[in-house]
């Protein structure tokens, strides 16, 4: 049941950051790759999860390890996607606001230097 929350959520967080921008955020631009590649996975994991072999199955174990392998790629590519944001909000153009405060600024700066 939450899985199928969290799957909504990230679909419809998906299409509102379309529909906020209009256009697609920059041409070359890391956070937007990582996000899109991160959500296709979010996207197809669950369909994976519903056609899974039953437990006794000689495919099992192939199918646990790319479900495995499928949903940490995401969340590695998820957390690096974020970090990718933070860190070009303080060094240049920032996708979400261009205009922000100092304090904003230097808690994204903060924020880079810890996680580094």
């Amino acid at each position: 049941m939450f899985m199928l929350l969290t799957w909504g959520l990230t679909v419809a967080a998906f299409v509102l950051i379309f529909l906020e921008l209009k256009d697609w955020s920059a041409e070359d631009n890391p956070h937007a790759i990582l996000g899109c590649a991160t959500t296709a996975q979010a996207f197809v994991q669950p369909f994976g999860a519903a056609f899974r072999p039953h437990p006794d199955s000689r495919r099992r174990p192939t199918f646990d390890w790319l479900h495995w392998l499928v949903g940490n790629v995401a969340h590695i590519l998820g957390t690096l996607s974020g970090l990718v944001e933070v860190c070009q909000c303080f060094t240049g153009p920032c996708c979400l606001n261009h205009h922000q405060p100092d304090d904003v600024r230097q808690l994204s700066k903060e924020f880079c230097w810890l996680v580094l």
